[in-house]
C-alpha cells in the first residue's frame, strides 16, 4: 500500500475529509478508493453545511444591519430633539387624520417630515415597512414605541397588563362573592 502507517492514513484522512486533498497519499485499492469517497461524502455532511448555514446567517444579519442603524439613527435623533415616548403618542393622535388610531404610509410621512428627523424619504419609507410588523399598511403608537423605545414598550404593556389583570381579578372576585351568596340563599 501507498499509506505507510496510521499517521499517514489519518492525515489522508483529514485533507479528504477538509476537501484539500493535496495528493501526496492517495488509495490505490477499490477499498481505499470506497473509503476515501465515504470520507468525502460525510465532509459535506459535517462540514460544509454548517458553513453554508453560518454564511446563510451571517449575509441575512449582514442585510438587516441597514435597518439596525435606521433604527438607532431615528433613536438618537429623537432624543437629541428631546421626544419622548409620551410626546410620540401625541403626536401620533395628530396626525392621524381620520383619526382611527393608526397610521398610514403618508401620514407617517407628514410626521417624520414635520419633526425634522433628518432622514429622508426613501428611509422614512424604509422605517414605516419595519415598524408595520403586522404588514396592514398601517402603524399604531404601540408598533412605532416598541421600535424606537423598547424599554418604555415593555413598561407600558406590563402597567396595561397588569390594570387589565387586576380588573378581570376584581370581577372574578364579585361573580364569586355573587355564587357563594345565591348558594347560601338556596340553602337557607
Amino acid at each position: 500500500t501507498n499509506i505507510p502507517t496510521m499517521h499517514h492514513s489519518l492525515w489522508l484522512a483529514i485533507v479528504t475529509m477538509t476537501t484539500v486533498g493535496y495528493g501526496d497519499y492517495y488509495p490505490k485499492s477499490l477499498l481505499g478508493y470506497i473509503v476515501a469517497s465515504i470520507l468525502t461524502f460525510v465532509s459535506v455532511l459535517f462540514l460544509a453545511l454548517p458553513v453554508g448555514i453560518i454564511g446563510n446567517e451571517f449575509t441575512a444579519c449582514w442585510q438587516s444591519r441597514h435597518q439596525v442603524l435606521l433604527k438607532t439613527r431615528v433613536r438618537k435623533c429623537l432624543l437629541k430633539w428631546g421626544y419622548t415616548a409620551k410626546d410620540l403618542q401625541l403626536l401620533i393622535q395628530y396626525v392621524d387624520v381620520d383619526e382611527d388610531g393608526f397610521l398610514t404610509l403618508s401620514e407617517f410621512l407628514e410626521l417624520i417630515q414635520q419633526m425634522r428627523v433628518g432622514i429622508s424619504l426613501e428611509h422614512a419609507v424604509d422605517l414605516f415597512i419595519l415598524f408595520d410588523t403586522d404588514q396592514n399598511g398601517q402603524i399604531d403608537h404601540g408598533e412605532f414605541l416598541r421600535q424606537i423605545f423598547p424599554e418604555e414598550y415593555v413598561q407600558e404593556t406590563s402597567r396595561l397588563t397588569i390594570q387589565n389583570a387586576g380588573q378581570r381579578i376584581h370581577e372574578a372576585l364579585n361573580h364569586l362573592e355573587a355564587v357563594r351568596r345565591s348558594d347560601s340563599a338556596e340553602l337557607d
